[in-house]
């Protein structure tokens, strides 16, 4: 589901670009353009919902002074309330938050993308390992299969806790079948690899548990609730008080209209966007597995994974494992 402009933004800079949505030459600038206001994955599809009910509040407030408080005797109680934000100083304070809770998740949603496991390395090596010799052709293909898939049955059946995680049992299978027919001394010319290879491939393997330990880990141990509790609602509070704040600058210029309330709410907009463009980002990448658009595709890695482990060790066999069959097993 991640959203990939990159190829409409490779050219930023030249006479003609080539934009594939309209399919026609257009100048780079307006490529850009196409880009900014794209809906899938953007600004504005993050924040229309908080900006809306920012505006929507900043239009209540003022219809309320002028058509209930102005000229009333609760006017001065809503002055004095306007005094009291006044001077409240958030911005920098929010800058700095907004920043370090920026960072942090996105460095996890780059960690965590890294960790991701790409099983071809360990099939390459399984492959150009194996010694064809030291079994039937039938038993190599029954193997093949058996590095290739994952048995749901087995792997429900197993006596782990129902909530504990069973990453690391079809990898162990793998390790438990190939050194079964691993052989050593003597009886090396019958084994499935020589000593040098069965110690690279298992040092692979290794790797791809640990990343795929590493991944559970990042949910695991999320960020703090604290500091994302703290985000949400530093932001949202800001926001409020520069809506009073706002008015009061609309009341001291002693100019009232629409006119003066459009002028007021340009000047604030873009820090509004700023602050809620940071914090929804933050919240969007703080956990990659979900149905947001810049979410990692899982369901697609997990065909990807397949197709390439069949292309790889099943390429020759009339049976290959499907996403669907893989589940039935």
């Amino acid at each position: 589901m991640s959203v990939n402009y990159s190829l409409d933004a490779a050219t930023a800079s030249g006479l003609l670009l080539f934009h594939k949505k309209i399919k026609e030459y257009t100048f780079p600038a307006f490529a850009i353009f196409i880009i900014l206001f794209r809906l899938k994955g953007s600004l504005w599809k993050l924040i229309w919902r908080e900006m809306l009910g920012w505006t929507v509040l900043i239009v209540f407030l003022y219809m309320v002074y002028v058509n209930l408080l102005k000229g009333s005797e609760y006017e001065p109680y809503y002055k004095l309330l306007i005094d009291m934000t006044k001077d409240v100083p958030t911005d920098g304070t929010l800058t700095f938050l907004l920043s370090y809770m920026t960072y942090n998740s996105l460095t996890r949603w780059q960690d965590t993308f890294k960790c991701l496991a790409w099983p071809e390395n360990v099939a390459f090596l399984y492959k150009q390992y194996c010694n064809k010799k030291a079994m039937t052709e039938h038993e190599a293909k029954c193997l093949n299969r058996s590095v290739a898939r994952d048995e749901v049955n087995l792997l429900k059946s197993s006596r782990l806790n129902a909530n504990s995680p069973h990453y690391w049992v079809p990898i162990d299978w793998i390790v438990v079948l190939i050194r079964s027919r691993y052989k050593s001394g003597r009886h090396a010319k019958d084994s499935i690899m020589t000593e040098v290879q069965y110690k690279t491939f298992i040092t692979e393997i290794n790797k791809l548990r640990g990343r795929t330990g590493d991944v559970l880990s990042y949910d695991w141990v999320p960020l703090p609730l604290a500091l994302f509790q703290s985000l949400t609602i530093f932001v949202y509070s800001t926001l409020i008080v520069n809506c009073f704040q706002m008015q009061g600058r609309i009341i001291t210029s002693g100019k009232s209209g629409f006119s003066e309330l459009f002028v007021e709410s340009m000047s604030t907009l873009p820090f509004s966007m700023l602050y809620l463009s940071f914090q929804r980002i933050s919240q969007v990448i703080i956990n990659p597995f979900g149905q947001d658009d810049d979410d990692f595709e899982v369901q697609y890695l997990i065909d990807r994974h397949i197709k390439v482990l069949n292309e790889i060790l099943c390429s020759d066999d009339n049976e290959t494992i499907s996403t669907s069959e893989s589940g039935k097993r």
